[in-house]
C-alpha cells in the first residue's frame, strides 16, 4: 500500500465523524463502493482494496465496543478488591489518584484516596482497595463541559473513593514504569519547584504540577502543543545520543541505529505514554529501523500506518484532542516539506509551521471551545521559537546534569527560574491586553466539514504556490467565518433558557436576531465556607453556555435582590463580557456593588422599563425589612407568544399582596418563586394567575429540600406543567417570531 495508506486514514476519520451521529454503517457501504471503484480505476490492487474493506469493518466493531456506556463494574462496598495501576493522575502528600484495571477485567476505574501512602505508586502495581461507587455528573447545560463523556474517551466507567488503598505486589512489566517514578522522585529532590515542574512536564510527560491557570493561558493562545512531548522532544534526544555515540563514543551508524531504536521502545513508558509521545516514538522507531534494513520508508505511510495501528489497538485515543491535534498537524508538515524547503529561512519556516497548525486545527478549535484566537497567529512563532531555540534544549540539558553532573544545577536551576518568569510574565502581558477571541458559538457539523474542506484545498494551493488561488481560497474561508458569525443576527428563533445553576437562579433571555441579550439573576456560589465568593459555577457553566450561544455583550442584567445564589457570579461575570447596564430595585443595596463599574438603573413598583425592545413591568419592589427575599424585583413580561412573571425568591406575603393590587393578572409560563420553598408558591395565587408552565431553578438534593413536596404537588393538582433544573438540567424555551406557539426543550434527565 505504498503512498495509499492515507486513503485508508482519511476513510478511517470520515467513519469516526459519522459514527458520532450514529451513521457508522450507512458509511461504511459507502467506503466499500469507494474502494471497489479505486480496485475498478486500478488505482488499488485487489489485495489492497480487500485489505482497506477489512480494516474498516474491524474498526467500526471497535467504535461500537465505546458506545457501551453502562457502569459494568460491579463491587460490593466495604468488600476489598484489587486493581491494577494504569496510570497516576495525582500522587501527593494526602491525595492519590489514579486509573486502574479491576483485577481478572478490562474495566477501568478512577480511585481517589485523601490520605498519604508511603508505599511506590505508579503503573504496573497491583493495590487493595475498599471504597464506594461515586456517581459520574454528566453534563446538564448546554457548553457545559461533560464529565461522563470525557471519562468515557478513557474507557473509565466508574469512579471510586477509596476508604483504604493498600499496596499488594508488582507485575514482571512494571520496571520501566518503576525507572520513571524513580527519575521523577530524583528531580523532586534535585530541583527548585519551578524548575522541577518543567522538567516533569516537558521531559517525563508529568504535567499536575503545572497549574491550571498556567495550562489554560496556553490553550487560550493555541500553544498547549509545545507543553506535550512529540517529535520535537525526541529529536533533540535522538541529536544528542547521536552526537554521544558517534563523535565522543566512535560507534558504527547501525549500532547507532539499533540504540535509537531501543530508545524510542522504552522512551514511552519514561515519558507518560500519552498519544502524541507513543505516535513519535513509533514513525522514529520505523525510521531507525529503515536504516538498519537500508530500506527508505515514505514518512506519509509511515506516519499513515501508525495512526491506522493505534485505532485499531486503541480506539478510544481517537476520541482525545491531543491525538487529533498531533496527527493532524504532522500530516500537514509532512504534505507541506516542498514549501518548508522553499522557504529555506528558519524564522519563516516556524512562522508558517504557526499558520499551518492555527488552520489545520481551526475547524476542531471551533467545534469544541466555540472560538478561535486569531491573534494567536503572532503569538505562536513567537513561543514557539523561544521554547525551540532556548527553553527546552535548556530543560533538557538539566534533566541530563541532574543526573550526571550535579553540581551544574546551581547554574542550571536559577536560569530555568529567570526563563519561567520572562516566558509565563511575557503570556501574560500579551493575554492581558490582546486577548480579543472570535466567539462563533455552537455551529452545526455541516459548517465544520465545510470548513475542513476549504482548508484543505486552500492548503493544496499553498502547497502549489498559486497565489491567485490561494487568495481565492482564502476569502472563501474568512466569508465561512463570517457568516458563521453573523448567524445569529439572522435567526427569527427567540429563546429563554433557565440554566442548571444547582440551588441558584440564573435566566438568559435571548431575542430573536440577537436584537437583545438580558439575564435575570447571574446565580452565584461559595466555598466550603461558605464566607468565601467561589467562581466555579461560573466558570463551568455560566461562561460556557454564553459562549456555546456566541454570546460577547449583554444588553442588561436584572438583579431579582441581594442574596449571594443571586448575585454571586457579577464580578466574574463583568470581567469576561460586556454588559451594558445594570438593573436593580430601588431598595437594592448598592454597596454589594462596589468594584463593579457597570451603569446602574434603580426601578420601582408599578413603573416600566424596556431594553431593546423588551418591556417589564414591576408588580412588586418593596422595602420589607423582616425579609430580604420579599425585596425581589418581581417582573410581568411578554416572551414571544407567552406572559412570563419572574419572581425572585418572594414568599406568599408578597403573591398575595400583588394579586390584590392586580387582580387581572393572568401569565402563561411562572418562575417558581424561592426554588419551589415552602413559604411561596400558593394555592390563592397559583389560581388567580392560571400558569400552565412552570420553572423551579433548585440544585440536586439540595439541603433545603427545595422543592417541598407539597408545593410540587400543588403544581401537579392545578394541572401546571412542572419543569426543575434538577430533573431536566438546563430549561429552554424556543419560539420563532411569526409563530403563535413556542416549544419547550429540556438539556438532560438525569
Amino acid at each position: 500500500m505504498k503512498h495509499k495508506s492515507h486513503v485508508f486514514v482519511g476513510l478511517i476519520c470520515g467513519l469516526y465523524v459519522f459514527h458520532l451521529y450514529n451513521m457508522g454503517k450507512p458509511f461504511l457501504v459507502v467506503s466499500l463502493l469507494f474502494l471497489a471503484l479505486l480496485y475498478y480505476d486500478r488505482r488499488l490492487f485487489l489485495k489492497e482494496a480487500l485489505i482497506g474493506a477489512l480494516l474498516l469493518l474491524i474498526v467500526l466493531i471497535r467504535f461500537d465496543a465505546l458506545n457501551q456506556t453502562e457502569e459494568r463494574v460491579q463491587m460490593v462496598v466495604n468488600q476489598p478488591f484489587t486493581v491494577e495501576i494504569v496510570e497516576v493522575l495525582h500522587h501527593r502528600h494526602d491525595y492519590q489518584q489514579v486509573v486502574a484495571k479491576r483485577s481478572g477485567t478490562n474495566e477501568k476505574v478512577m480511585i481517589s484516596y485523601f490520605d498519604t501512602i508511603t508505599t511506590p505508586l505508579y503503573p504496573g502495581l497491583l493495590y487493595t482497595v475498599v471504597g464506594e461507587v461515586e456517581a459520574i455528573e454528566k453534563a446538564t447545560n448546554p457548553g457545559q463541559f461533560d464529565y461522563h463523556d470525557y471519562l468515557k474517551t478513557k474507557q473509565i466507567r466508574t469512579l471510586i473513593q477509596a476508604e483504604r488503598f493498600a499496596y499488594d505486589r508488582a507485575q514482571f512489566y512494571h520496571v520501566p514504569f518503576k525507572w520513571r517514578a524513580q527519575l521523577m522522585e530524583r528531580m523532586s529532590e534535585r530541583l527548585s519547584d519551578t524548575a522541577n515542574k518543567w522538567v516533569q512536564a516537558l521531559v517525563l510527560g508529568e504535567k499536575s504540577d503545572l497549574k491550571e491557570e498556567a495550562q489554560a493561558l496556553f490553550s487560550r493562545w493555541h500553544i498547549s502543543h509545545l507543553l506535550a512531548i512529540s517529535g520535537f522532544h525526541l529529536s533533540l534526544i535522538i541529536i544528542g545520543l547521536s552526537f554521544l555515540l558517534s563523535r565522543l563514543l566512535g560507534i558504527t551508524k547501525e549500532t547507532i541505529s539499533i540504540v535509537l531504536v531501543v530508545t524510542f521502545i522504552v522512551f514511552p513508558f519514561i515519558a507518560g505514554g500519552s498519544p502524541s509521545i507513543v505516535r513519535a516514538s513509533l514513525v522514529g522507531g520505523l525510521s531507525a529501523l529503515a536504516l538498519i534494513i537500508k530500506t527508505r520508508f515514505d514518512a506519509i505511510d509511515v506516519l499513515s500506518l501508525v495512526f491506522i495501528f493505534l485505532v485499531v489497538i486503541q480506539p478510544s485515543w481517537l476520541q482525545q484532542l491531543g491525538f487529533q491535534f498531533s496527527f493532524l498537524v504532522t500530516f500537514a508538515i509532512l504534505l507541506s516539506r516542498p514549501i518548508l524547503i522553499r522557504l529555506q529561512d528558519n524564522y519563516k519556516q516556524v512562522l508558517f509551521i504557526g499558520l499551518l497548525a492555527f488552520l489545520m486545527t481551526l475547524p476542531l478549535q471551533i467545534f469544541h471551545f466555540y472560538l478561535i484566537n486569531p491573534l494567536s497567529l503572532l503569538l505562536n512563532p513567537l513561543v514557539s521559537v523561544f521554547f525551540s531555540l532556548l527553553f527546552l534544549p535548556v530543560i533538557f540539558i538539566t534533566f541530563v546534569v541532574a543526573h550526571v553532573f550535579p553540581i551544574g544545577l546551581y547554574l542550571l536551576d536559577p536560569l530555568i527560574i529567570v526563563l519561567d518568569a520572562v516566558l509565563m510574565k511575557g503570556i501574560s502581558v500579551v493575554d492581558q491586553n490582546l486577548y480579543y477571541p472570535l466567539v462563533l458559538g455552537e455551529i452545526p457539523m455541516y459548517i465544520i466539514l465545510l470548513l475542513g474542506l476549504v482548508t484543505f484545498f486552500l492548503m493544496v494551493e499553498i502547497e502549489r504556490w498559486r497565489s491567485r488561488k490561494i487568495g481565492w481560497w482564502l476569502v472563501l474561508l474568512i466569508t465561512v467565518l463570517v457568516i458563521v458569525k453573523i448567524r445569529p443576527y439572522l435567526n427569527p428563533f427567540g429563546q429563554v433558557t433557565m440554566l442548571d445553576f444547582t440551588q441558584a437562579n440564573v435566566l438568559v433571555i435571548e431575542r430573536p436576531y440577537r436584537e437583545g441579550v438580558i439575564l435575570y439573576d447571574v446565580g452565584g456560589t461559595m466555598l466550603n465556607d461558605y464566607q468565601t465568593p467561589s467562581d466555579e459555577l461560573y466558570q463551568t457553566r455560566l461562561k460556557p453556555f454564553l459562549i456555546n450561544r456566541g454570546i460577547t455583550e449583554i444588553d442588561a442584567v436584572i438583579l431579582s435582590h441581594g442574596h449571594h445564589d443571586h448575585i454571586g457570579s457579577l464580578a466574574f461575570l463583568s470581567q469576561d463580557f460586556k454588559i451594558d447596564q445594570l438593573i436593580t430595585s430601588n431598595h437594592f443595596d448598592a454597596t454589594l456593588l462596589n468594584g463593579i463599574n457597570i451603569p446602574h438603573i434603580q426601578v420601582d413598583q408599578g413603573k416600566r422599563f424596556e431594553i431593546r425592545g423588551q418591556i417589564f413591568e414591576v408588580l412588586s419592589s418593596t422595602s420589607d425589612s423582616a425579609d430580604e427575599n420579599n425585596q425581589s424585583l418581581v417582573l410581568k413580561t411578554t416572551i414571544g407568544p407567552k406572559d412570563w412573571l419572574l419572581t425572585g425568591d418572594i414568599t406568599e406575603k408578597i403573591e398575595l399582596e400583588m394579586i390584590v393590587r392586580h387582580p387581572e393578572l393572568d401569565i402563561d409560563i411562572l418562575m417558581v418563586p424561592h426554588h419551589g420553598s415552602r413559604t411561596s408558591s400558593s394555592l390563592q395565587f397559583l389560581r388567580q394567575i392560571t400558569p400552565s408552565v412552570a420553572f423551579i431553578s433548585v440544585g440536586k438534593d439540595n439541603r433545603f429540600n427545595h422543592p417541598h413536596p407539597k408545593v410540587v404537588e400543588r403544581f401537579l393538582h392545578e394541572g401546571i406543567d412542572l419543569y426543575r433544573t434538577d430533573h431536566n438540567g438546563a430549561v429552554t424555551y424556543r419560539y420563532h417570531i411569526k409563530e403563535p406557539e413556542g416549544s419547550i426543550e429540556v438539556f438532560s434527565s438525569k
